[in-house]
């Protein structure tokens, strides 16, 4: 373990690695900062604390019982997931800071090559099979919102405006994203609504990325933003993202919070998957097939074409027992092809 590069130089003026550490921190000031040191990442002052707590290890320091001691923990970076996922999922975004070759003697150059958020997850092994992984943002102008979302493990990428913060409430608890982008000037009450006793973790929307698709002025600013956020968090835009998509409510059945968790739709009212609705539907073969009927129960349709299309096809492959069985027989085994 590279551990001996965390000394201090005598005189209590940091070392050249703590040096290089505050740096690169000072440019994650909101992240877990994952600093690589040999075989290990570790994390210093109050990440050390932070983490330390978080993921059940030991808080050790430097210098210990000296009045400038450096708080430390870590863990071996090729166990590193499994960390960084429980980081995650208590809200804590995680920039991971690797090291370069060694070239001799001195200190080794160090630069963060990731940003990891909670709605920026790739990793398999953090992602529920049978959920979207959500990346949200909310903008406002006065009583109208826009909303983006981005499916991060799928690459989709879709937009919408509505009108009034009910509407625009109810439809960020149906999508229920991991990590929520908040714009800068959003009402105060808005914003503590936002941030007050709910799943997601937040951040500051940033300023608008560029867009060549045509969407509602609001829904151009909370894509926007959030295609600005995914570039920085990973440096270059992901290849399977696709280009925002406009989609908007009016197709759909209107449920609010209550009505939905009064119709236990995904959980029973003491909070298990099992019991629910959508526990008792799923006869699906294939994570998409999972995904996709939950969707179908978030948004009922409510324009009858649109309700005769879906009924039509049901009824098509119950009448059509071969058939059916065929495609059960295909689908089975098949792997995640969305993610």
């Amino acid at each position: 373990m590279a551990g001996v590069e965390v000394e201090r130089r005598p005189g209590g003026r940091p070392s050249a690695l703590i040096a290089q550490y505050l740096r690169i921190k000072g440019q994650h000031r909101e992240a877990i900062l994952l600093f690589r040191l040999g075989d290990f990442y570790e994390m210093f002052f109050e990440d050390a604390e932070t983490a330390a707590r978080v993921l059940d290890l030991t808080l050790t320091a430097r210098n210990r019982g000296d009045p400038d001691e450096v708080p430390l923990c870590g863990f071996p970076a090729h166990a590193a997931q499994p960390y960084v996922a429980r980081l995650l999922a208590a809200g804590h975004p995680v920039a991971i800071c690797e090291q370069s070759e060694a070239r001799g003697r001195g200190l080794l150059e160090r630069e963060v090559v990731r940003v990891v958020t909670p709605g920026t997850i790739l990793e398999e092994e953090s992602l529920d099979p049978a959920a979207p992984s959500l990346l949200a943002a909310l903008a406002a102008d006065g009583d109208r919102y826009g909303l983006a979302a981005i499916d991060f493990a799928t690459g989709a990428f879709r937009a919408t405006e509505v009108a009034g913060w009910a509407a625009a409430r109810e439809e960020l608890e149906r999508l229920g994203p991991r990590e929520l982008l908040l714009a800068p000037g959003l009402p105060e009450d808005i914003t503590a609504a936002c941030r007050t006793g709910r799943p997601w973790a937040t951040a500051l929307l940033p300023e608008p990325a560029a867009l060549a698709e045509a969407l509602p002025p609001l829904a151009q600013r909370a894509a926007g933003g959030a295609l600005a956020y995914v570039d920085a968090v990973y440096r270059r835009r992901p290849a399977h993202l696709r280009p925002p998509e406009p989609y908007a409510l009016a197709g759909f059945l209107r449920l609010d919070g209550a009505t939905r968790r009064n119709l236990e739709l995904l959980e029973t009212l003491a909070g298990e998957r099992r019991g629910g609705l959508l526990w008792v539907l799923d006869q699906t073969g294939t994570p998409m097939g999972a995904r996709r009927l939950r969707e179908w129960l978030l948004y009922p349709l409510v324009e009858p074409a649109a309700i005769g299309r879906r009924l039509d096809a049901v009824e098509e492959l119950v009448d059509a027992v071969e058939l059916r069985a065929a495609l059960g027989a295909g689908l089975a085994g098949i792997g995640d092809l969305e993610r």
